[in-house]
C-alpha cells in the first residue's frame, strides 16, 4: 500500500468523512458493524447499526437515521448518533457544497492574519498546509505533531454557539460540480443542529477530495466540525438534514421533551423528541428512545401523546389534528397500537449452499398471519464475526414454529478448513440462539403536495429571506428553469472546458477573506450570519493513489450526499478500506 501522507493523514482518516471521530484518532479495523433496525415505508424509513469496536474507547458507538417524507419530491433526515466513552467526540459534516455558507446563532471568527487573510490550517494559525512535520509528501509519520488531518485543512473560520443551548443551523449551497443533476441550481442543505449539551467549538473550514478523475472539477469542499470535550463522555448528537431547492419547506426544528408515564430507564438509556414545524402548517414530533419497555408522554399544548417504542413519528395539521402516526419496535404511539417485535429461539436453517434458504423459529407472541413478516429483517444474536441480520422474503407456519424464507442469503460464513472441504462449513447463526423481528405499523395520510400550499397558513420568515449576497427565491426559479431546459437540450453534462486552478508554490498562501456581514432573519430577532470566506487556491494532485484506483467509501457513518437531490439519505455503517494496490 502507498504511504503518501496525505492518504493515510487525510483521505482515508476518519475526519475526513461524515461521522463522528473520538479522542481526535482514527477507528480502528473492524470486520463489521452490527445493524439493529431496519425499516422502509412510504412516510418512514430507519435505518440503524452498533460498532462499539471502532474505537477502544466506546462502549456505545451508534448511528440512527430517520428519514421522513416532507412531500413526494423529498425527504429530511434525523441523525441520532450516540457515543459513550473518550474524552474528545467531533462530529464531522460535509456535502457537496464549496459556496458561501449561511449561519443562524453561530458566531464565527475566521482564521486571518494582519492582513484579513485566510493563513494556516486547522493545526494552527502558523502551521502550513500539507504534511504533518513529522511527515513527508511520500512516507506519513506514526507518530505526528497534530492530530492526524488537521494540517489538511485551511480556510478556517472558528466558531461558538451564541446561545450554548447546543442549537444552530448551517446552510450549504450545493453544486453539481461535473453537471450530473438536471436541475441543480437553487440546492441547498440546511443543517440542524438539535443538542442538548453546548458544544466547545463549532469551526467551518475546507478539505480538499482525492484528485482523481471523477473529483477533478471539485475545488474543495465545506467542512463542519462540532467539538465535544470532557471526560468519559456519553453525546448523543442529534442533527436534521434538510435538503432542498429554491425554498426551505422546515420553519423551525428544535429538541423538545418527554416525560416517563410508566417504567423506569435503565443506566445506559436515553430519549429524544425532535419538533419540526413546516410552513405549510404541518408539525412533526419524532421521537428517538432506547428503552421500549418504558412509556413516555409527549405534551405540546393542545397536542398530547404517549409513545412506548425505538422509532415514532407523531403527526398533526395547523389545527392540531392528528395526520400521521408511526412506531417502529414499539407498542404505542397515541391511539396506535403494535405488537412491538417478535422474538424467540432459533430451531433450525439451510446449513448447505443452495439458492433458497429458510431459518426455523420458535416465537413467544402469537403469530396469526405469517404475512407480517414479508420484507422485515430477523436478528439474531449470535457471535460469530459476520452479524446475524437477514431480509425475510416470505413466511409460513409449520406446527408450532415459523419457517422464514430468505431466498438466495446463506447462514454459511465459510468453509472449516480450506484445504479439506470435507470438514463441513463454519455458520453465522446456531440453533437455540435468540433473535428479534422489530415491527412498525403506521396510520394515516401519505405526505404528498407541495412544500407550501398556497392555503396554507404562515408561519413567518425562513432561512431563504437571506439578504446579501444570496439570490431571492424567484430569481432562483428563474435560474432553475433556464437551466432545466438547457440540460434537457443537451446531450451531455459534462464540462470539458473547466478547468482547474493548480496550487501556487506556497501551499500556505493566504486567501483574501470579504467582511463577515449580517443580514436580517424574520424568525424573532435572531441575526443570519453569513460565511466568513471561501477558499481561492486548489492543491495539486496530492494523495492519488499510484495506479488511480478509486476508494471504496464504506466508512461507519458515511452520507451518501448524491442522494441529496433526490431527498433520500443513505447513511451506512461499516468500515472504509481502500483497494489494494
Amino acid at each position: 500500500k502507498s504511504n503518501n501522507a496525505n492518504r493515510h493523514e487525510w483521505i482515508r482518516n476518519t475526519i475526513s468523512h461524515n461521522t463522528v471521530v473520538v479522542d481526535e484518532s482514527q477507528q480502528k479495523p473492524i470486520y463489521t458493524g452490527t445493524p439493529l433496525h431496519y425499516d422502509v415505508t412510504d412516510n418512514v424509513k430507519v435505518i440503524d447499526n452498533e460498532a462499539a469496536d471502532a474505537y477502544k474507547a466506546t462502549d456505545i458507538y451508534r448511528r440512527t437515521a430517520v428519514t421522513i417524507s416532507a412531500n413526494d419530491d423529498v425527504a429530511y433526515t434525523l441523525d441520532f448518533f450516540r457515543v459513550k466513552g473518550g474524552n474528545q467526540h467531533t462530529y464531522s459534516f460535509h456535502s457537496q457544497s464549496y459556496k458561501h455558507f449561511f449561519t443562524e446563532d453561530l458566531e464565527l471568527t475566521p482564521q486571518v492574519n494582519e492582513k484579513g487573510e485566510y493563513t494556516g490550517t486547522y493545526a494552527g494559525i502558523d502551521v502550513p498546509y500539507g504534511p504533518d512535520p513529522n511527515s513527508t509528501d511520500a512516507q506519513y509519520a506514526a507518530d505526528p505533531v497534530y492530530p492526524r488531518g488537521y494540517t489538511w485543512l485551511t480556510d478556517v473560520n472558528r466558531g461558538k454557539d451564541k446561545t450554548g443551548d447546543g442549537v444552530f443551523k448551517v446552510r450549504f449551497e450545493q453544486t453539481s460540480f461535473n453537471h450530473q443533476v438536471m436541475g441543480a441550481v437553487g440546492l441547498a442543505m440546511n443543517v440542524h443542529a438539535l443538542n442538548d449539551w453546548e458544544p466547545d467549538s463549532v469551526d467551518i473550514m475546507v478539505g480538499y477530495p482525492p484528485r482523481i478523475e471523477d473529483n477533478i472539477n471539485i475545488p474543495g469542499l465545506d467542512y463542519m466540525l462540532i467539538q465535544r470535550k470532557g471526560e468519559n463522555l456519553d453525546t448523543l448528537f442529534t442533527t436534521l438534514l434538510e435538503p432542498y431547492k429554491v425554498n426551505s419547506y422546515i420553519y423551525k426544528a428544535e429538541p423538545w421533551t418527554a416525560t416517563i408515564k410508566s417504567g423506569a430507564e435503565g443506566v445506559d438509556d436515553i430519549v429524544k423528541v425532535v419538533k419540526v414545524q413546516f410552513h405549510n402548517g404541518r408539525t412533526d414530533y419524532v421521537i428517538y428512545a432506547t428503552n421500549k419497555d418504558v412509556t413516555y408522554t409527549v405534551t405540546d399544548g393542545d397536542v398530547s401523546f404517549d409513545f412506548a417504542g425505538f422509532i415514532g413519528v407523531y403527526t398533526v395539521d395547523y389545527f392540531g389534528n392528528n395526520t400521521f402516526s408511526y412506531v417502529h419496535d414499539g407498542t404505542i404511539i397515541g391511539d396506535v397500537t403494535n405488537v412491538g417485535a417478535y422474538t424467540g429461539q432459533v430451531v433450525d436453517y439451510t446449513k448447505e449452499l443452495v439458492v433458497d434458504n429458510y431459518i426455523t423459529i420458535t416465537t413467544e407472541q402469537p403469530v396469526e398471519d405469517t404475512n407480517v413478516f414479508e420484507g422485515k429483517y430477523i436478528y439474531v444474536q449470535n457471535d460469530a464475526k459476520c452479524n446475524g441480520g437477514y431480509r425475510i422474503v416470505s413466511a409460513e407456519k409449520q406446527g408450532d414454529k415459523v419457517v422464514l424464507y430468505l431466498g438466495n442469503c446463506s447462514m454459511i460464513d465459510s468453509y472449516k478448513d480450506d484445504d479439506d472441504l470435507e470438514k463441513g462449513f463454519i455458520y453465522t447463526i446456531e440453533a437455540g440462539q435468540s433473535y428479534y423481528i422489530p415491527m412498525s405499523v403506521s396510520e394515516g395520510v401519505k405526505f404528498t403536495g407541495t412544500n407550501r400550499p398556497a392555503s396554507a397558513p404562515s408561519n413567518g420568515g425562513s432561512f431563504d429571506s437571506l439578504g446579501g449576497d444570496s439570490p431571492s427565491s424567484s430569481e432562483l426559479v428563474d435560474q432553475v428553469l433556464e437551466e432545466d431546459k438547457e440540460y434537457s437540450d443537451s446531450e451531455s453534462f459534462a464540462t470539458e472546458e473547466e478547468e482547474v486552478p493548480s496550487k501556487p508554490a506556497d501551499s500556505n498562501e493566504p486567501a483574501a477573506v470579504p467582511e463577515p456581514t449580517t443580514a436580517p432573519s424574520t424568525e424573532g430577532d435572531k441575526q443570519v450570519e453569513t460565511g466568513v470566506g471561501t477558499p481561492t487556491t486548489i492543491p495539486d494532485a496530492v494523495g492519488t493513489n499510484a495506479d488511480g484506483k478509486k476508494v471504496r467509501n464504506l466508512l461507519l457513518g458515511g452520507l451518501g450526499v448524491g442522494a441529496l437531490v433526490a431527498g433520500v439519505f443513505l447513511i451506512i455503517l461499516g468500515k472504509k478500506k481502500e483497494d489494494e494496490e
